[in-house]
């Protein structure tokens, strides 16, 4: 009933006094803590589903980005950090619910924890909530940084430089068909990944044209789009 009375007043806010305000501003913080915690949770599984790719034909972060108008890089933040918080960091979601770190608090440790910490920073995820409670967020983003300073012996280096599960193989099959199989890391992987989301949403699109010109022609699936999107950057 607090936070129903609270959205209701955000449109006639001239009556209220400073500490009924002020009390809004914290029951609406709360609730949204719980909304950023149970909105990452199911883009996390949409994502892991591949569903909006299936269902829409983009990816989940682009399909985030057109249904809410967000920025794309907003969306992908939040689909990264929901990810994050079901597979490795599980004692973040339950902390931001009960108000002891904030989304941007998980953001900024999804953001810095990079492959090659990111298993000792899941074994530290309870001391940096710890250590949140204790102090401003800027401070505390800092100690966060020279924490994994510290942990990363290998910082500064490319990781796919000599990451040894760098490798792309090409088979040709029946038909003259071929089979392409590989792996990529660091910011080979998310450039290429990048690239090729990129290219089959155009792709997409124009098939999304084609096929209300000519309903007989069908609208690829993403799989399909992906593939496609490879052949067109190349012949670009």
């Amino acid at each position: 009933e607090v936070v129903r009375a609270a959205v209701a007043a955000a449109g006639d806010v001239a009556g209220i006094d400073a500490a009924g305000l002020c009390g809004e501003v914290v029951v609406l913080e709360e609730l949204r803590r719980v909304i950023d915690v149970a909105e990452g949770a199911r883009l996390a599984e949409l994502d892991k589903r591949d569903a909006t790719a299936s269902e829409h034909g983009l990816v989940t972060h682009r399909w985030l980005a057109r249904e809410a108008m967000l920025p794309a890089g907003v969306a992908r933040d939040r689909v990264k950090v929901g990810s994050a918080l079901s597979e490795r960091f599980d004692r973040l979601g339950p902390a931001i619910e009960t108000g002891r770190i904030s989304w941007d608090h998980a953001r900024a440790l999804v953001r810095t924890a990079n492959p090659r910490v990111v298993d000792a920073i899941g074994d530290l995820q309870g001391d940096l909530v710890d250590l949140a409670e204790m102090t401003v967020f800027e401070r505390w983003r800092r100690e966060l940084g020279g924490i994994v300073t510290l942990v990363d012996q290998d910082g500064g280096h490319d990781p796919a430089a000599g990451d040894t599960r760098t490798h792309l193989r090409v088979s040709a099959i029946l038909d003259g068909a071929s089979d392409l199989r590989g792996t990529l890391v660091g910011d080979d992987a998310a450039t290429v990944a990048h690239t090729i989301e990129a290219v089959a949403d155009e792709l997409f699109r124009r098939a999304v044209k084609d096929h209300e010109t000519c309903p007989d022609l069908p609208v690829p699936t993403r799989s399909v789009l992906r593939a496609k999107a490879l052949v067109e950057i190349c012949r670009r």
